[in-house]
């Protein structure tokens, strides 16, 4: 393997590791009193809704653009929030 290849993995190793993500479930846990069943039903629920908008924001951003989609989506954001 060459050494820019090496590199590469490494730097994708290390940039996907969210440190912050197992205090948050360590939270969860201790200071929720959450069962861990419980904590990684939400977690699994994250992670598919994650996957699942992912696509249509994706042609969204594709079609009208990224400035144009995140205008459109505060609006849409501000307009959620004076409602409620």
């Amino acid at each position: 393997m060459s050494k820019k290849f090496k590199i590469f993995m490494l730097y994708k190793l290390f940039s996907s590791l969210i440190f912050t993500r197992g205090i948050f479930l360590l939270f969860l846990l201790q200071e929720k009193n959450m069962t861990f069943l419980e904590v990684a039903t939400y977690q699994a629920i994250f992670f598919i809704a994650t996957t699942f908008f992912e696509i249509p924001t994706g042609v969204i951003g594709d079609k009208f653009g990224k400035v144009n989609s995140l205008l459109i989506g505060s609006a849409l954001y501000i307009n959620l929030l004076n409602h409620s």
